[in-house]
């Protein structure tokens, strides 16, 4: 399951890099790839029911989704949007508007939702202390990523 996704994926990324950019996942496609990211990650973390709290496994493996929707989430509460309306404000429109070409945007979401599975691969490893301290500076970084992100005006004009 994970690997079809994958490869689906992989072959979906030339049309998102083209200089064209003709044809986008959309909503469906989103929701969907989420779906099975979700079932992976929880599926995941039943093959290392040894590992102490081996919930924390599929928080790790979806860190870039979670977040991203908790920053869209937080900022739509915050400027009094709807939350469940679609708009710019996404972690991927706050790099392009931070300066990034949207190729870099993509490369570098994808250089993130690779250090969160580093970061799980870390998490299945390690223990006592260094599975602790590893837990809390991931909290911290996306904290600050959050907080960082909040700061950005993506509401300067309307959608």
């Amino acid at each position: 399951m994970a690997f079809a996704g994958a490869a689906a994926c992989i072959g979906f990324l030339p049309w998102n890099l083209s200089a064209r950019r003709k044809l986008f996942l959309g909503d469906t496609g989103s929701l969907f790839l989420g779906l099975l990211i979700g079932a992976v990650a929880l599926i995941v973390a039943g093959d290392y029911e040894s590992v102490a709290r081996p919930e924390m496994i599929p928080l790790f493996l979806c860190g870039v989704p979670i977040v991203d929707a908790t920053t869209v989430a937080l900022h739509r509460v915050l400027a009094r949007r709807p939350i469940v309306v679609g708009g710019r404000d996404h972690l991927s429109h706050r790099l392009v508007l931070a300066g990034l070409t949207p190729k870099v945007a993509v490369l570098a979401l994808a250089a993130c939702s690779g250090a969160t599975a580093a970061l799980t691969h870390a998490y299945v490893s390690l223990q006592g202390p260094a599975r602790t301290t590893l837990v809390a500076a991931s909290w911290i970084a996306a904290s600050a990523v959050i907080a960082v992100s909040l700061r950005s005006r993506v509401y300067a004009q309307r959608d």
